[in-house]
C-alpha cells in the first residue's frame, strides 16, 4: 500500500512566525470587542463556543469520550422519535441500547448522497427543529446533495471556523485571509456576502426598528456581514477560468498582484489554483511577505504539489478538511499530512464492505455530526477514502486524526488489483516540475493520462508512462494537451473509470 509522506516543511516548529504587521494586535483587540458586540447583539455565541471548543481539546481522553457519547445518544434518541428515515433505521433498537451509543451507532446503514436526494426534506428533517434554518448545498466533484442547518449548527459551524484560524496561525483573530475557491462554492458554500445594505443602516434597524420581525432580520444580516467582512477578516477572490497557460498568465498576474497588495497571513484554495499561482510565482520572482500558512480549498495537495507551493511562497503548508453540509472537520498540525479531527462535533469511521478498516489502512469514510439537529447525518458518507490514526501527536494532541486520500469515485484499479487512490495519482504526475494539470482515464486494463505541460511535454510522457506502467501494467499512454475542463462544480475531477474496455 502506498503511503503517503508529506515533503518540506513539516519538521519544524509548531509555532507560527509573526507577521510585522503594525497595530496587528490593535486589530486582534478590536475583532475581539466585535465579536463580544455580535453576542450582544444577536442570539449568536460564536466566540463563546470556540473557546468551549478549545477547552474540549484539553481534557482527558475518556473526558472527550463521555461527552462525545452523551450527545450521540441524545441525537439518536431525538431522531428515533422525531425523524421518519431514522424512525424506520433504529426501530430494532431498544431504550437500553443507547447505554452504548458507539456500537449503537455501527449497527446503522451508511446514509448515502442517493438517500438525501430521495428523502429530501420530508424523512430527514425533524420539524421540531425545522425553525430558523436555511438550506446548503454541497458543491462536490461529482455530484450535489442539499441539506438543511438550523441556527445552532450555523453558530458552531461558524465557530469550527475560528477554531481552524487558531489551529493555522496561533488565535483566530487579527490575521487576514485570502480565499481562491472554485466558481460553484463563491454561491452554494456561502462565502459571497449577497447584502447590499450599509453597515450602518443595518445597525440602526438592529436595535431601533419599529417592527420586532424587521428587527431579528437586521440583526441576522448585521451579523453575518460584519462575521465575513470583519471577524474573519477574509478576502474572496475571483476562480479562475480553465485556460491554455499562455492564457492563464494574465489571470494568475492579476491574482499574485491582488494577494500581494492584500498581505494576507493565510491563503487557501482550490489546490491547483494554489499550484499555477506557486509556478507563477517563480517565473516572476515574487513573494508574499508575511504570509505563514497555505491550506486547501475543496480538493487535495499531494505531497509534491505541496512541496511546489511551499517552495514558491516560503510558507508552511497545513492541511484542512470539512464541507459545505459538514463545516469544518479537521485542521492539520504541521507535524503531518494528517489532520485533527473536531472530535466534539463529528464521530468518524473508516469502512470497507461494511467492516471497519484497521488505524493506518484506507477505507470509505463516514462521518456522524453531532451538531445538526434540525437534520440528523448518521454514518454520512460524503464519498471520500480516508485513514485514520489514534495516538499521540508529536503537536501534543491526542485526538484522533485522518488523512483523506481522495474521492471513493476516482479510485482506480492498479495491475495487482488494489485500489490507487487520486492523491497517489497526482502525486505520480506532479513529481515532474513543468507538469500543471492530468487527468486520468481507465478502461479495463488501459489506462490513459492526459498531462497540460510548461514545456515540449515529450520527456514527462515517457518518465509518467514509465511509473505508471509500474502501477498498472505496460497498457499506459500518456499524452499532452493545452487545457484540461473543471466539472460544472468548478472542481477537477484527478481519474475516472469507464464501463467500456
Amino acid at each position: 500500500m502506498w503511503s503517503v509522506v508529506h515533503r518540506g516543511g513539516v519538521h519544524g516548529s509548531p509555532q507560527p512566525r509573526r507577521a510585522a504587521c503594525p497595530g496587528s494586535w490593535r486589530g486582534f483587540a478590536a475583532q475581539t470587542a466585535l465579536v463580544r458586540t455580535i453576542e450582544w447583539l444577536t442570539a449568536s455565541r460564536l466566540h463563546s463556543r470556540y473557546r468551549a471548543m478549545l477547552a474540549f481539546d484539553r481534557l482527558p481522553r475518556a473526558s472527550r469520550r463521555r461527552r462525545r457519547e452523551r450527545r450521540l445518544a441524545a441525537l439518536l434518541r431525538q431522531a428515533r422519535r422525531r425523524v421518519p428515515l431514522w424512525r424506520e433505521r433504529l426501530a430494532h433498537l431498544g431504550p437500553a441500547a443507547l447505554a452504548d451509543p458507539i456500537a449503537s451507532l455501527a449497527t446503522l446503514p451508511p446514509l448515502t448522497k442517493d438517500d438525501l436526494r430521495e428523502g429530501f426534506p420530508q424523512r430527514l428533517v425533524d420539524p421540531v427543529h425545522s425553525h430558523n434554518t436555511r438550506m446548503v448545498s454541497s458543491s462536490g466533484t461529482a455530484d450535489r446533495v442539499s441539506l438543511i442547518h438550523d441556527f445552532d449548527k450555523r453558530d458552531t459551524a461558524r465557530a469550527a471556523e475560528l477554531r481552524v484560524l487558531h489551529r493555522l496561525l496561533g488565535r483566530p483573530l487579527g490575521g487576514r485571509s485570502v480565499e481562491l475557491p472554485p466558481d460553484a462554492c463563491n454561491i452554494l458554500c456561502g462565502i459571497e456576502d449577497p447584502q447590499a445594505q450599509p453597515v450602518s443602516a443595518l445597525l440602526r434597524r438592529a436595535l431601533f426598528g419599529a417592527d420586532p420581525t424587521a428587527r431579528e432580520q437586521a440583526r441576522r444580516a448585521l451579523r453575518g456581514r460584519l462575521e465575513r467582512s470583519a471577524l474573519f477578516a477574509r478576502t474572496v477572490l475571483p476562480p479562475l477560468a480553465p485556460a491554455p497557460w499562455p492564457d492563464l498568465v494574465a489571470q494568475l498576474d492579476d491574482r499574485l498582484d491582488r494577494i500581494a497588495a492584500l498581505r494576507p497571513r493565510l491563503l487557501r484554495g482550490l489546490p491547483l489554483y494554489l499550484v499555477w499561482l506557486a509556478q507563477r510565482a517563480e517565473q516572476r520572482g515574487i513573494t508574499l511577505p508575511g504570509l505563514e500558512r497555505i491550506a486547501p480549498f475543496g480538493g487535495l495537495l499531494s505531497p509534491h504539489m505541496a512541496a511546489r507551493v511551499e517552495r514558491a511562497f516560503g510558507a508552511r503548508f497545513v492541511n484542512a478538511y470539512g464541507s459545505s453540509e459538514l463545516g469544518s472537520v479537521a485542521v492539520g498540525c504541521g507535524h503531518s499530512p494528517f489532520m485533527h479531527l473536531f472530535e466534539d462535533l463529528f464521530i468518524v469511521e473508516i469502512e470497507d464492505g461494511g467492516r471497519p478498516v484497521p488505524d493506518g489502512q484506507p477505507g470509505r469514510l463516514l462521518i456522524t455530526d453531532l451538531s445538526n439537529r434540525a437534520m440528523p447525518l448518521l454514518r454520512y458518507a460524503p464519498g471520500d477514502v480516508a485513514i485514520r490514526l489514534r495516538g499521540p501527536c508529536p503537536c501534543g494532541l491526542d485526538t484522533e486524526r485522518i488523512l483523506v486520500c481522495g474521492r471513493e469515485q476516482e479510485r482506480l484499479t492498479s495491475a495487482a488489483d488494489d485500489a490507487v487512490d487520486a492523491i497517489e495519482l497526482l502525486d505520480l504526475a506532479f513529481a515532474h516540475p513543468a507538469l500543471i494539470n492530468v487527468a486520468y482515464e481507465q478502461r479495463g486494463d488501459r489506462l490513459t493520462a492526459r498531462v497540460v505541460t510548461l514545456e515540449r511535454g515529450d520527456e514527462i510522457c515517457r518518465s509518467l508512462a514509465a511509473s505508471l506502467a509500474a502501477r498498472f501494467g505496460p497498457r499506459v499512454r500518456v499524452r499532452t494537451t493545452t487545457v484540461l475542463r473543471p466539472e460544472a462544480s468548478g472542481k477537477y475531477r484527478t481519474a475516472r473509470r469507464s464501463a467500456r474496455p
